[in-house]
């Protein structure tokens, strides 16, 4: 009977390479790393671009692996490569171990020299379920990474390029997930490490740069002993420690950009991938800036079902397509409401989209461990800019009062009409309230109040039993 592959090819003839069966065979008789997964690839059928795919890996990592250009995987990617290789028994043994072997060379040619730095591998795990995002995750890997000099006749090789790529947006747009999902995808450009700091910024967390700095330079082997006491000395030992590596700095929830200038590492062969909420968050005029947006409908659909379960979504259509509308958007709103489906799964979606959008608690349900949806929506708020002109109207009014008008389609005139202002007067107010997407565009001139911010606009306008809490602005 032919063993059959994942890819549903026979693997007639392979038997030993592929399964249980004795390494003889021309895979196992190539002596390197590169050759060894060459001729497994080739022996699958597989294209490089496929097999990086279904690795997990970047189509550049695969080719630099074949190359020799990166001779020592990290363990994770092997094991990634050996799984979609379909390697099992003595074939995988071998796989396996001619990385070893290759690991324990490195370390003897370091050993004859001075002490190896350490690896630092700090990067979160990528977020489960990641979907869509595929233009945003471009733009930052072409930022992070440039083409390098390449041999006659072979196509340039993807290195590390010293770039600075500042996601930003509105929280719950998914840049967190975003960062870690592009961080992974490049990791293999980035032998030398990978670096990670939660700033909390919009948590309200204090940023303390010289423990932020300490925690760096430890990671990168500095004993605690040679951490110099000052700030400046810390920021000049670590750029020191850090020229000259190939490392991937992630800077997650980061303030302004005067805040993590010292945290940047030195040289040109480093990158720094920076989150903030902050649309002024690039520490140099070079940085690069995605300013991320809601998730299109298409892929918002995706993401709900692929979290809330294909066949649930399937019975029930058009109450899903409305609960994502519901969603606007927003990865966050989106994974908690899956999460509370997941929780009741004798309920329906339309039973759960009926309470999201009549109960008079529905924020306080919008909850799933530390992700809230009220509290984003507070974030926001709370950013928006006070008028800057007397005869300007406070965006934070036109919110309220949003909430309570029975508006469907966001006019600038709709709103000069309810509140009696000019029509230069509303659209600069909503300009301000599409910023931070508490509002949503829906037409050339319109905007929609989504639904968990219609809601939170009635909590504030004191429309709701028990409504305005401390943190309301008037």
């Amino acid at each position: 009977m032919h063993q059959q592959s994942v890819y549903g090819r026979s693997r007639t003839g392979v038997h030993g390479l592929v399964g249980e069966g004795s390494p003889a065979g021309p895979a196992a008789s190539r002596g390197t790393l590169a050759d060894l997964l060459a001729a497994h690839r080739a022996e699958t059928g597989l294209s490089q671009e496929a097999l990086a795919e279904a690795a997990g890996l970047s189509v550049r990592a695969v080719r630099d692996l074949e190359a020799g250009r990166v001779r020592v995987p990290q363990q994770r990617s092997a094991a990634s490569l050996a799984r979609v290789l379909s390697l099992s028994g003595a074939a995988r043994e071998r796989f396996l171990a001619t990385v070893a072997e290759a690991r324990r060379d490195r370390a003897r040619v370091r050993a004859d020299g001075p002490p190896a730095a350490p690896v630092p591998a700090q990067l979160p795990p990528s977020p489960p379920h990641f979907t869509g995002r595929v233009a945003e995750a471009a733009v930052l890997g072409d930022r992070l990474l440039h083409d390098a000099a390449a041999r006659p006749g072979e196509p340039p090789a993807r290195r590390a390029g010293g770039g600075i790529a500042v996601v930003t947006g509105q929280g719950g747009l998914g840049k967190t997930a975003l960062a870690l999902h592009t961080a992974h995808r490049l990791r293999e450009h980035f032998p030398d490490g990978q670096l990670y700091l939660d700033l909390r910024a919009s948590r309200g967390a204090p940023l303390d740069t010289e423990a932020l700095l300490a925690r760096l330079l430890r990671a990168l082997g500095v004993p605690d002993g040679s951490v110099p006491p000052d700030l400046a000395a810390r920021t000049a030992l670590y750029r020191r420690a850090t020229a000259g590596r190939r490392l991937l700095v992630v800077l997650d929830d980061a303030p302004g950009a005067a805040g993590v200038r010292a945290l940047l590492p030195g040289g040109r062969t480093c990158a720094v991938l920076l989150t903030s909420r902050h649309r002024d968050a690039g520490p140099e005029p070079g940085a690069a800036e995605l300013r991320l947006a809601p998730l299109p409908h298409a892929e918002a659909a995706e993401l709900f079902a692929r979290l809330a379960g294909p066949g649930r979504v399937a019975a029930e259509p058009e109450a899903a397509a409305a609960l994502v509308d519901f969603c606007a958007g927003s990865p966050l709103v989106l994974r908690v409401t899956a999460g509370r489906l997941s929780r009741r799964p004798g309920w329906s979606i339309a039973a759960v989209l009926k309470r999201l959008t009549q109960e008079w608690s529905c924020l306080d349900a919008l909850v799933a461990g530390d992700m809230s949806v009220r509290e984003n929506l507070r974030c926001a708020y709370l950013g928006l800019p006070l008028p800057s002109r007397v005869d300007a109207v406070d965006p934070a009014l036109v919110f309220r009062a949003l909430g309570t008008s029975g508006i469907d389609t966001v006019t600038a005139e709709a709103v000069a009409r309810l509140l009696g202002v000019t029509g230069d007067v509303a659209g600069a107010a909503l300009s301000a309230l599409a910023a931070v997407h508490l509002l949503e565009p829906s037409a050339p001139g319109c905007w929609r109040l989504p639904g968990p911010a219609r809601l939170y606009a009635l909590e504030l306008a004191g429309a709701w039993p028990g409504a305005g809490d401390s943190s309301r602005r008037r």
